[in-house]
């Protein structure tokens, strides 16, 4: 499951207002309070590493269906966005991977050393059903 990093700090709506997730296999637990609601996740990649970000229900690693419905998107702060996902994860959870010989997201692949953003939304085209969800992260 990864290390639990704790409930995400509001503000956080903004990448300058950005809460840290620190190394990799970790978690944070967070709530969109509204259908407009972003919250923005900050972490360090090392040269030439992949990210693995993914959403589920706040309590288990795994998205149920009509359980919580995400929007996932990698970003930094000079380019903006680098990929984005809806429902790659399981049920209609978001699943970014960049890990792997043949990753699923080849932008979250082999990326230059830095600060990279998770924002974590609800999808635009789903229902607002759930605000509760988890992130989780791994930098191989």
């Amino acid at each position: 499951m990864g290390q639990d990093q704790g409930p995400e700090g509001e503000p956080n709506g903004t990448t300058a207002q950005a809460n840290s997730l620190f190394g990799s296999d970790v978690y944070r637990r967070g709530t969109l309070a509204s259908n407009i609601d972003s919250d923005y996740y900050r972490i360090t990649v090392p040269e030439g590493k992949s990210v693995r970000a993914e959403t589920s229900s706040p309590a288990t690693t795994v998205c149920l269906a009509g359980d919580v419905d995400t929007r996932l998107e990698l970003r930094t702060a000079a380019v903006g966005l680098i990929v984005g996902d809806d429902d790659d994860g399981s049920a209609e959870c978001s699943l970014i991977d960049g890990t792997g010989s043949s990753p699923r997201d080849p932008a979250a692949a082999t990326l230059s050393a830095g600060t990279y953003y998770l924002r974590v939304s609800f999808d635009p085209d789903g229902a607002a059903n759930n605000a509760a969800y988890a992130v989780f992260v791994t930098i191989r």
